[in-house]
């Protein structure tokens, strides 16, 4: 607790000292929380991640719900989900440990209307994903035949199902049922879909 009230304080201090900032108010609970932002007017509201955590979803909609206020949720990307967070009705999103100067950008980014993530947060974020090796290669193409590897290069390439069969010497139904296959092992909802599913995995290229 003393370590959240050092941040909480310094953070107090810091935007106290910019002309451009007033705090209004600080809490450490949920309740605390609502009640202030129902009382006081607030532009940007700072929410801790780790009480985020506790209330979820609802902490916003009750925010929401009491005034028409930004929320940038400051959180260790080491140990809260980034992906999940973003897809959260958040303006902006401070990883711990990131300078004032930062912080205080966000705040001017979210009270204008725009969204905001901080390099500490993205950054990993973004290494951590270019790192993960890629689902299609990893797991897709160890279900399809090769004769259906093969199809799929041809279908990429603009032949139609009969124009494939008679490249490969087989019937036109054959053709379909591979095609069908195709679709449901990628867990694509159409030809198109598969087609650029394929290709931005890098399984086929375009002759």
């Amino acid at each position: 607790m003393a370590e959240k009230n050092a941040v909480s304080n310094g953070i107090s201090t810091l935007l106290n000292n910019e002309q451009e900032f007033n705090v209004v108010g600080k809490v450490k609970t949920y309740p605390e929380l609502t009640e202030v932002v129902s009382a006081a007017r607030v532009d940007v509201l700072i929410v801790d991640g780790e009480l985020f955590e506790v209330a979820g979803l609802d902490l916003i909609e009750q925010i929401r719900s009491r005034a028409d206020v930004k929320i940038i949720l400051l959180f260790d990307p080491q140990v809260t989900d980034f992906r999940e967070c973003f897809k959260l009705p958040i303006e902006g999103f401070i990883g711990k440990g990131s300078t004032f100067e930062e912080l205080g950008f966000a705040i001017d980014q979210v009270f204008n209307g725009n969204r905001f993530v901080s390099t500490s947060i993205v950054l990993p974020y973004l290494d951590n994903e270019i790192q993960q090796p890629r689902i299609f290669d990893t797991i897709e193409t160890a279900l399809l035949s090769d004769r259906e590897k093969e199809i799929l290069v041809l279908m990429a390439n603009g032949f139609t199902n009969q124009e494939i069969a008679d490249k490969i010497f087989t019937s036109k139904r054959t053709v379909e049922g591979h095609r069908q296959s195709l679709i449901s092992k990628t867990g694509s909802r159409n030809t198109a879909s598969l087609i650029r599913y394929a290709m931005y995995n890098g399984l086929i290229e375009p002759e």
